[in-house]
């Protein structure tokens, strides 16, 4: 009866174990596929805003175009003016886009470093994860081997061994059942 208590204790600790460890893993990969999610959203935004940063500056240009073709028609003094202010801007602007174009760059160091972060703690969890599975089974061999010689010197002990042992050898070749139907009749 305490074997069996024994042996159910073990199987429910054990499954415990898997169960925890499932969950654990389930919730790892459900962090990284978040994280990916978000690295990936975060990279089509920049790319968007790259986009329109640039479909921005075509209209710029454009403008520029036709309001260089509008200063031709006006008097000198005044185009040269407007060309210059038109010259600060462009300076302006291609300033920014090297300040944005730096920022991305950072930006995407970063997310490679994060991606690079993420990889390894996934690989030091998997490891950590199969050293535990490991250490799991170890302990489980270890318990069936346990209860397997506790059981062999529990059958040793019985006086239903006892019995048989001292029976002569035809008696010792009846089914296990028969024996145990004796013992059991001789008990009440």
């Amino acid at each position: 009866m305490q074997d069996e208590t024994n042996m159910q204790y073990n199987t429910d600790t054990e499954e415990s174990d898997r169960d925890v460890l499932q969950e654990q893993k389930a919730r790892l990969e459900q962090e990284i596929d978040k994280s990916k999610r978000i690295m990936v959203l975060q990279k089509k935004e920049m790319q968007y805003a790259r986009e329109k940063y640039k479909q921005e500056m075509e209209l710029r240009k454009k403008e520029m175009k036709t309001t260089h073709q509008n200063w031709i028609r006006q008097r000198p003094d005044r185009l040269v003016k407007q060309l210059d202010e038109l010259q600060e801007r462009i300076e302006e602007q291609s300033g920014q886009w090297n300040e944005f174009r730096e920022y991305l760059e950072q930006w995407q160091s970063q997310v490679t470093e994060r991606m690079e972060q993420l990889q390894e703690q996934t690989r030091i969890q998997q490891e950590q994860m199969e050293q535990m599975y490991g250490e799991i089974e170890r302990r489980m061999e270890e318990q069936r081997e346990w209860i397997q010689r506790q059981f062999e010197q529990m059958q040793g002990q019985t006086p239903i061994a006892t019995a048989t042992k001292e029976k002569p050898q035809e008696e010792s070749e009846r089914p296990q059942e028969e024996i145990v139907d004796e013992a059991e009749e001789e008990e009440r």
